[in-house]
């Protein structure tokens, strides 16, 4: 959860010094880096955790003892908070005037949510 600060911090520091403002000149939507951020969070954030959860379980000797299905419904609950929690930081970082402001309300937000 702590990576969708950085995350939060990027785009408000992109939003400030205008990088979007140079995607003009390209030949792409401009809401294609606005997804691309945000799609990069939860898509790192569920690789992450499932490595982890799954790969360090296995080494450690967990067996799951569900069928696949279960076992992808869990992925896919895991990329929904993931997206979840990703989509709340991004707006905070969209909406927030500098990065001093995000990175605060940002970690205030994760000390409330513990």
């Amino acid at each position: 959860m702590f990576a969708t600060v950085g995350s939060a911090l990027a785009l408000n520091t992109d939003l400030r010094y205008g990088i979007y403002d140079r995607f003009r000149s390209q030949p792409i939507a401009r809401s294609h880096a606005w997804w691309g951020t945000s799609w990069a969070t939860p898509s790192n954030m569920c690789y992450a955790s499932c490595v982890l959860v799954f790969g360090f379980g296995a080494v450690l000797g967990f067996r799951t003892h569900g069928r696949l299905p279960s076992i992808l419904g869990a992925v896919a609950l895991l990329l929904g908070f993931a997206l979840a929690i990703a989509g709340m930081f991004l707006l905070k970082g969209a909406v927030n005037h500098s990065a001093a402001v995000c990175f605060g309300v940002s970690t205030f937000s994760l000390s409330a949510m513990a």
